[in-house]
């Protein structure tokens, strides 16, 4: 079980055994049973982590981290989502290094209700001449590094960093995002207020439901 590695003179203890719930679940209550030295004592499983809410005990929560991968949003969301920093990692496609000359742009869900198709049409426009600028912009540099004898590896690298500054905040982009629950709970919080923007807040809102289903068998 999750709790044996913490402890080796634990390695005996059947009390451990009446934890009940996920692996993560599991954590949490060890960890904050061990500051008591509550173990088979008290309340049960579901009662226990029930009172850590009452009480926000919120520390023994950073125990229990889950990964997601995200995918089909925009950097505008991903603007918003990583200035949540605390208890969570995060790995991005980075734009400096991956050609985006074929990337979509990513509709915010009130333009999805609300834009005109007149206005709908503009986007196809509109995103068909930042992808040429793009295009034209990253040859230029390019080009012009490697002339002045930069090496192409950097002469690339280089040519995307300053083509990408023609790129929308719509631009598609993915990323790899791991949380504890207390960042999660934070995070659902946060972002699934009504005040929050809308895209972010569909994701706030579906939180709960994608760690549900990061713990089925």
């Amino acid at each position: 079980s999750v709790p044996r590695f913490l402890s080796p003179s634990d390695a005996s203890d059947s009390r451990e055994d009446q934890l009940l719930g996920t692996d993560g679940e599991k954590l949490i209550e060890y960890a904050g049973r061990k500051c008591y030295d509550s173990l088979g004592a008290g309340r049960n499983s579901v009662d226990y982590h029930k009172h850590i809410r009452d009480v926000a005990h919120g520390s023994v929560l950073e125990h229990a981290q889950y990964s997601f991968w995200i995918a089909g949003v925009s950097r505008s969301f991903t603007h918003e989502l990583v200035r949540h920093r605390v208890g969570v990692a995060i790995s991005q496609r980075s734009t400096r290094y991956v050609d985006e000359e074929q990337s979509e742009v990513v509709h915010h869900p009130l333009t999805e209700i609300y834009a005109s198709g007149v206005t709908q049409a503009q986007f196809k426009i509109v995103a068909s001449q930042n992808r040429l600028l793009y295009k034209n912009v990253f040859t230029d540099v390019f080009n012009g590094l490697v002339k002045d004898g930069v090496d192409k590896f950097t002469a690339k690298k280089q040519a995307r960093g300053a083509a990408r500054q023609y790129l929308e905040n719509g631009l598609t982009t993915e990323l790899v995002w791991s949380a504890n629950v207390r960042a999660l709970r934070h995070v659902i919080d946060m972002r699934g207020n009504v005040a929050a923007d809308a895209e972010i807040r569909r994701f706030a809102k579906e939180l709960p439901r994608l760690a549900c289903a990061c713990v089925r068998p």
